[in-house]
Protein backbone atom coordinates (compact mmCIF):
# COMPACT_ATOMS: atom_id res chain seq x y z
CA UNK A 1 0.00 0.00 0.00
CA UNK A 2 2.86 2.41 1.14
CA UNK A 3 4.41 1.67 -2.94
CA UNK A 4 1.20 2.38 -4.27
CA UNK A 5 1.01 5.94 -2.59
CA UNK A 6 4.42 7.03 -3.30
CA UNK A 7 3.97 5.77 -6.84
CA UNK A 8 1.15 8.26 -6.63
CA UNK A 9 2.92 10.82 -5.11
CA UNK A 10 6.02 11.06 -7.88
CA UNK A 11 2.94 10.77 -10.57
CA UNK A 12 1.62 13.58 -9.14
CA UNK A 13 4.86 15.68 -8.36
CA UNK A 14 5.94 14.98 -11.93
CA UNK A 15 2.98 15.78 -13.65
CA UNK A 16 3.25 19.15 -12.20
CA UNK A 17 6.77 19.76 -12.73
CA UNK A 18 5.88 19.40 -16.39
CA UNK A 19 3.25 22.28 -16.75
CA UNK A 20 5.03 24.22 -14.82
CA UNK A 21 5.98 27.68 -16.00
CA UNK A 22 8.00 30.42 -15.80
CA UNK A 23 7.44 34.36 -16.03
CA UNK A 24 10.03 36.21 -18.42
CA UNK A 25 10.55 39.67 -18.87
CA UNK A 26 11.96 41.98 -21.19
CA UNK A 27 12.79 45.12 -19.17
CA UNK A 28 13.59 47.62 -22.23
CA UNK A 29 10.22 47.62 -23.38
CA UNK A 30 8.30 46.46 -19.90
CA UNK A 31 6.45 43.33 -22.01
CA UNK A 32 6.26 39.57 -20.32
CA UNK A 33 5.07 36.09 -20.82
CA UNK A 34 4.66 32.48 -19.74
CA UNK A 35 7.10 29.96 -20.93
CA UNK A 36 8.41 26.84 -19.70
CA UNK A 37 11.12 26.80 -17.47
CA UNK A 38 13.57 25.28 -19.93
CA UNK A 39 13.84 28.69 -21.63
CA UNK A 40 17.14 30.51 -21.43
CA UNK A 41 18.02 33.66 -22.40
CA UNK A 42 19.95 33.87 -25.65
CA UNK A 43 19.59 38.18 -25.83
CA UNK A 44 18.76 40.89 -23.78
CA UNK A 45 19.68 43.85 -25.24
CA UNK A 46 17.55 47.36 -26.02
CA UNK A 47 16.90 45.73 -30.04
CA UNK A 48 16.07 42.56 -29.43
CA UNK A 49 15.39 39.88 -26.45
CA UNK A 50 15.40 36.14 -27.87
CA UNK A 51 14.56 32.87 -25.25
CA UNK A 52 14.68 29.67 -26.28
CA UNK A 53 14.79 25.41 -25.54
CA UNK A 54 14.88 22.51 -27.42
CA UNK A 55 11.53 22.76 -28.60
CA UNK A 56 10.57 27.03 -29.23
CA UNK A 57 12.55 29.79 -29.61
CA UNK A 58 11.15 34.09 -29.33
CA UNK A 59 12.62 36.75 -30.78
CA UNK A 60 11.13 40.40 -29.66
CA UNK A 61 12.05 43.34 -31.11
CA UNK A 62 10.56 46.99 -31.89
CA UNK A 63 8.69 47.25 -35.20
CA UNK A 64 10.20 50.71 -35.97
CA UNK A 65 8.58 49.97 -39.87
CA UNK A 66 5.44 51.55 -41.04
CA UNK A 67 2.36 49.34 -39.62
CA UNK A 68 -1.30 49.89 -40.84
CA UNK A 69 -2.85 50.84 -37.76
CA UNK A 70 -6.27 50.70 -38.95
CA UNK A 71 -5.81 47.25 -39.63
CA UNK A 72 -3.49 45.44 -37.81
CA UNK A 73 -4.16 41.95 -38.86
CA UNK A 74 -3.01 43.19 -42.47
CA UNK A 75 -0.11 44.72 -41.20
CA UNK A 76 0.63 41.66 -39.15
CA UNK A 77 0.86 39.82 -42.57
CA UNK A 78 2.74 42.28 -44.22
CA UNK A 79 5.31 42.39 -40.63
CA UNK A 80 5.47 38.29 -41.47
CA UNK A 81 6.30 38.99 -45.32
CA UNK A 82 8.73 41.64 -44.38
CA UNK A 83 10.48 38.91 -42.18
CA UNK A 84 10.93 36.94 -45.10
CA UNK A 85 7.90 34.12 -44.14
CA UNK A 86 5.25 32.46 -46.41
CA UNK A 87 1.60 33.20 -44.27
CA UNK A 88 -0.57 30.41 -44.27
CA UNK A 89 -3.83 32.17 -43.69
CA UNK A 90 -5.35 35.34 -42.01
CA UNK A 91 -4.13 37.00 -39.03
CA UNK A 92 -6.13 36.31 -35.99
CA UNK A 93 -6.52 39.04 -32.73
CA UNK A 94 -4.93 38.16 -30.00
CA UNK A 95 -7.42 38.17 -26.54
CA UNK A 96 -4.56 40.29 -24.66
CA UNK A 97 -5.35 43.21 -21.39
CA UNK A 98 -2.08 45.48 -22.07
CA UNK A 99 -1.66 45.13 -25.74
CA UNK A 100 -3.83 45.09 -29.09
CA UNK A 101 -2.29 41.77 -30.68
CA UNK A 102 -2.45 39.34 -33.78
CA UNK A 103 -0.50 36.36 -34.86
CA UNK A 104 -0.51 34.92 -38.21
CA UNK A 105 1.17 30.99 -38.74
CA UNK A 106 3.68 31.17 -41.01
CA UNK A 107 6.87 29.04 -42.37
CA UNK A 108 10.34 30.17 -43.44
CA UNK A 109 12.59 27.38 -44.78
CA UNK A 110 10.44 24.92 -43.46
CA UNK A 111 10.84 26.53 -40.49
CA UNK A 112 7.28 26.80 -38.92
CA UNK A 113 6.26 30.10 -37.02
CA UNK A 114 4.14 32.41 -35.07
CA UNK A 115 4.36 35.87 -36.33
CA UNK A 116 3.00 38.20 -33.73
CA UNK A 117 2.15 41.65 -33.76
CA UNK A 118 1.58 43.89 -30.02
CA UNK A 119 0.56 47.17 -29.96
CA UNK A 120 0.54 49.18 -26.76
CA UNK A 121 -1.43 52.45 -26.83
CA UNK A 122 -0.42 53.37 -23.42
CA UNK A 123 3.91 53.19 -24.54
CA UNK A 124 2.39 54.12 -28.43
CA UNK A 125 4.86 51.09 -28.81
CA UNK A 126 5.10 48.60 -31.43
CA UNK A 127 6.46 45.20 -31.17
CA UNK A 128 7.01 42.03 -33.10
CA UNK A 129 7.56 38.32 -31.69
CA UNK A 130 8.71 35.91 -33.95
CA UNK A 131 7.68 32.37 -32.30
CA UNK A 132 9.53 29.77 -34.39
CA UNK A 133 8.45 25.84 -32.91
CA UNK A 134 9.54 22.50 -33.94
CA UNK A 135 6.92 20.48 -35.03
CA UNK A 136 4.49 19.27 -33.05
CA UNK A 137 4.82 22.41 -30.71
CA UNK A 138 2.47 24.58 -32.12
CA UNK A 139 -0.08 24.93 -28.92
CA UNK A 140 3.09 25.61 -26.61
CA UNK A 141 3.93 28.54 -28.86
CA UNK A 142 0.33 29.17 -28.87
CA UNK A 143 0.25 29.41 -24.93
CA UNK A 144 3.07 31.97 -25.21
CA UNK A 145 1.76 34.54 -27.45
CA UNK A 146 -1.37 34.31 -25.23
CA UNK A 147 0.50 35.50 -22.24
CA UNK A 148 2.25 38.52 -23.90
CA UNK A 149 1.51 41.06 -20.86
CA UNK A 150 2.75 44.83 -19.90
CA UNK A 151 4.85 44.69 -16.73
CA UNK A 152 6.02 47.73 -14.47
Amino acid sequence: MLKIITTCILALVSLACMNAQTEMAWSTYNIGFVAPPTMQTLVDSKGRFEVSNDNVQISIFPWDGRVNFDDLGDGTIDIATQLGYETTGSADALELEDFQGFYVQATKQGVEAIVVLLYNNAGNVTLVADIQYQPGFINEAMDIALSFYATN
